[in-house]
């Protein structure tokens, strides 16, 4: 082991293997490593007992986009959909026929945003 600092957590996961009937170790590039990070962080918050009989987590690897083409998001006047959202960000613009409801949603919505 190169880093000392991982030595007791390779230890730790010597000690756990003998509780498992099958278990598999893969190598992640650090690229490629942000769902893992997020998994062993998921895990590090969960506290169970040795006889605790826990479910099993698959996950597959993924190398291509979920989708093929690109999805229409024109509207009918061939703006794209978010269009009102950047034009009040920037200019606190609102379309004209939007309601007063509307009008409370886009400002409540963009507040998340920033141009």
């Amino acid at each position: 082991m190169k880093d000392e600092k991982l030595k007791p957590y390779q230890e730790y996961l010597e000690g756990i293997i003998k509780n498992f009937e099958e278990i598999t170790f893969e190598y992640l590039p650090r690229v490629n490593n942000k769902f893992a990070d997020a998994l062993a962080t998921l895990a590090s918050m969960v506290e169970c007992s040795s006889d605790a009989q826990i479910r099993q987590f698959m996950a597959d690897k993924r190398c291509e986009p979920a989708y093929e083409e690109s999805v229409n998001v024109l509207t009918v006047d061939g703006k794209i959909w978010f269009t009102p959202i950047i034009d009040f960000i920037r200019e606190r613009w609102y379309l004209e026929h939007f309601t007063v409801g509307e009008k409370k949603w886009l400002r409540k919505y963009t507040m998340q945003f920033m141009i």
